[in-house]
């Protein structure tokens, strides 16, 4: 059984992705951290160097917020249920 997972993309992610929302389809029992890695894998490129650190793990620097609370960084073992919502944003650097 898959499970189906809202997405929202902020900033730079909605820019390479194309668009601010999806819904994706993941396996029963996925994490976040796949959810992460099966985004990165499927878009590529810019979007996947958003994502991705240079050693192919999840940035610690994404914020991650799963059915409106935030997840920290290391976390990304949480297991995902269907309909949830995931919004994922990079960081914004300003002065």
């Amino acid at each position: 059984m898959a499970l189906r997972i809202q997405m929202h993309f902020t900033g730079q992610l909605a820019r390479a992705a194309g668009e601010r929302e999806r819904v994706l389809e993941v396996p029963d029992g996925s994490t976040l951290g796949d959810l992460i890695l099966a985004l990165a894998r499927g878009e590529g490129g810019e979007f996947a160097s958003l994502l991705l650190d240079a050693g192919g793990r999840p940035r610690s620097t994404t914020l991650r917020v799963v059915d409106g609370q935030q997840i920290p960084p290391g976390a990304d073992g949480l297991a995902l249920e269907d309909g949830a919502e995931v919004m994922l944003m990079t960081p914004i650097a300003g002065g």
